[in-house]
């Protein structure tokens, strides 16, 4: 017969073996946790709003770099662009700014060879004043003609778009709005004969959470073409991101829009940036 400290021996023993995979299940998890607690603490909760989808609207000096992935692929069409671009802003007084943007592009279209380019190259400036957590602001962006027939457009035709909107930025939490008139145009800035300029308007509406490090955010873009009549469509993107302040000064960012109503419209879209902002 077994003694009574045997069996008391063996049961230790047992209960050890039971409970070592819950000890390092905790033990991982602690780990984990504080791995995240540390992940939260590298980094800071700047004054910035950068979307991703919808129109920016504060002032910074700051450079990106970006990438943009879209893809249409539906039953007669097929079409795939990835864009990497380079983003600059600076901003000499803390309510102005002048910016720019140069993107190179590959596309590929429905049994067509793929076509390399420089997209249509932006300059603006924006004037947004501000009252404590409230600016607002009002600009133009200028995208030029891209001199290339491989785009989707004729090679003289760039883009004007003025904008307003008002951004509420709070410690943890910010929400912006704004409206855009955008029109083709050309070097003339006067339709030719049978040309036809498109013009859109275009709602924006952005809001989101800071947690920590984090920047948690929900980007809306209402973009109604309206002119010339017979090509009235509506392009609504929805597009969830969320960015990551490393540092007071970079920033990295994701987001992953998609169109809530397609009327030959991206079905799937990706867009990275990486932020570095200096100065003031």
């Amino acid at each position: 017969m077994f003694s009574q400290a045997t069996i008391r021996s063996q049961s230790l023993r047992c209960n050890a073996r039971w409970s070592r995979p819950w000890t390092v299940f905790f033990q991982v998890a602690l780990v984990s946790f504080t791995g995240l607690l540390s992940l939260n603490s590298l980094g800071a909760k700047p004054a910035t709003v950068e979307p991703l989808t919808v129109q920016g609207l504060d002032t910074a000096s700051r450079i990106a770099l970006g990438f943009h992935f879209s893809e249409l692929d539906r039953a007669d069409t097929y079409e795939r662009e990835r864009s990497l671009y380079l983003y600059g802003e600076y901003a000499p007084v803390k309510y102005f700014s002048v910016y720019g943007t140069v993107p190179y592009v590959e596309r590929t279209v429905t049994d067509a060879d793929r076509r390399r380019y420089l997209d249509h190259i932006e300059a603006g400036a924006r004037f947004a004043p501000s009252w404590g957590p409230l600016t607002f602001s009002a600009g133009m962006t200028i995208r030029f003609s891209r001199g290339t027939e491989q785009g989707d457009v004729k090679k003289d035709v760039g883009y004007l778009q003025p904008y307003a909107g008002l951004l509420l930025n709070l410690d943890w939490f910010y929400i912006q709005g704004s409206v855009m008139w955008s029109s083709q145009t050309n070097p003339r800035f006067i339709e030719d004969v049978e040309q036809q300029f498109d013009r859109h308007m275009i709602y924006d509406l952005a809001f989101g959470f800071r947690m920590g490090a984090f920047d948690l955010a929900l980007e809306n873009r209402y973009d109604q073409l309206y002119d010339p009549a017979e090509r009235r469509r509506v392009h609504w993107l929805l597009g969830p991101s969320v960015r990551w302040n490393v540092t007071d000064a970079f920033s990295m960012s994701l987001g992953v829009p998609y169109a809530i109503r397609q009327e030959r419209d991206e079905d799937f879209q990706i867009h990275l940036r990486a932020t570095y902002r200096f100065g003031r």
